[in-house]
Order: C-alpha cells, then structure tokens, then sequence
C-alpha cells in the first residue's frame, strides 16, 4: 500500500515538518501554555519512530491536526485543544512518556495535555 505523500496539500490548513505545526496549533486555537508540551510530545513521537519526512492538516468541521509520516497509509498522529495522542499499534512506536489517556478502548493512546 502506497503512503499518503502529498495528500496534506489538498487542505487549506497544513504542513510539513516540525516547525510549521506551531501555526497548526493556532488554528486550532490551542491554549498558548499547553502548546510547548504538545510539540515536545510530538517530536518525542517522531523521534521513537525516527521520522523523516512528517506531515500535518486540519480538515474542516474538526478541530484537530491529523498528522502521518514517512510512508505511512494512513493518520496515526493527532492533536487536538487538549491531548495528542496516536494509534494503538504496531505502526506507531510510543516514546519513553508515561500514557495518561485513551479512547476507543485503547486503540487509541495518548498524553492529556496539562493546565498550568
């Protein structure tokens, strides 16, 4: 299965690489004090899966960034206001970050970002 490349670009809100997701925390309207802790959370994911070339968008109606890398299929990193968090398999390496969070029944892991 081929990985999702460029698809990113067809949203109006997106990005390449770990600096431009600042802006994506903006469009999200993510608190100005969680948003160091969600860029260090993702670069400790991107650096347990040793990614080089990640990419990020916003679709519109849902207020996360959905985010893929390499030559994944597939979104298997998310943020949102409040937590980042990644899918529950084999796909996804998890950093050294004790999990505080999960949906779906644990398909779905992740960090709840905290209020300072």
């Amino acid at each position: 299965m081929a990985g999702k490349g460029d698809t990113n670009r067809r949203y109006k809100i997106h990005g390449d690489g770990m600096e431009s997701i600042w802006r994506g925390f903006s469009e999200l309207r993510m608190p100005e004090h969680r948003r160091p802790e969600a860029f260090d959370i993702v670069r400790e994911v991107l650096a347990a899966n040793r990614v080089t070339d990640f990419r990020w968008y916003k679709s519109d109606g849902k207020n996360e960034l959905a985010c893929y890398w390499d030559d994944m299929p597939r979104n298997v990193l998310w943020v949102t206001m409040g937590v980042v968090f990644v899918l529950n398999d084999s796909r996804v390496e998890q950093p050294e970050r004790p999990i505080n969070w999960n949906k779906r029944g644990g398909a779905d892991v992740g960090w709840q970002l905290q209020d300072r």
